[in-house]
């Protein structure tokens, strides 16, 4: 993920996470938060929350929702911009996975939230997924 901020300058920052949605049948909804703050005025978070399909228990539904806040500090509530996707399930794999990006198709790998106040300070996401099987043990 790229998080830019300011009008005569830009902090194009590459922040990398990696975590681990992980549902059952006996617990089937998992959610991933994830927040960060650059120059100590543009804050990002970041929510996907993963489901098992109710039609398969092998397959998850994922959707994310990234929101950006801007004001004089990182702790304030200035909503300025918002995007949300869902994606078809995610088909099982067990091994060899291919990951599965979490953005409309149509607007390629990169999910963009934008100021839509003030229009200078933006993330772009670039976020992907795999539906691991994992081999219960007896």
């Amino acid at each position: 993920m790229k998080l830019s901020s300011g009008a005569n300058r830009v902090t194009a920052q590459p922040l990398l996470f990696s975590e681990v949605c992980r549902v059952d049948p006996l617990d089937p909804t998992d959610e991933i938060t994830w927040s960060k703050c650059v120059d100590n005025e543009v804050r990002i978070e970041l929510k996907i929350s993963c489901s098992l399909a109710s039609d398969d228990a092998k397959r998850v539904n994922v959707s994310s929702n990234v929101k950006l806040f801007e004001e004089s500090t990182c702790a304030n509530q200035d909503l300025d911009g918002e995007q949300s996707r869902a994606t078809p399930p995610l088909e099982a794999c067990e091994g060899g996975c291919t990951p599965t990006f979490l953005n409309s198709p149509s607007a390629g790998d990169d999910l963009v939230v934008s100021n839509d106040d003030e229009g200078r300070d933006n993330a772009t996401l670039h976020i992907s997924m795999k539906n691991i099987q994992q081999i219960q043990q007896p």
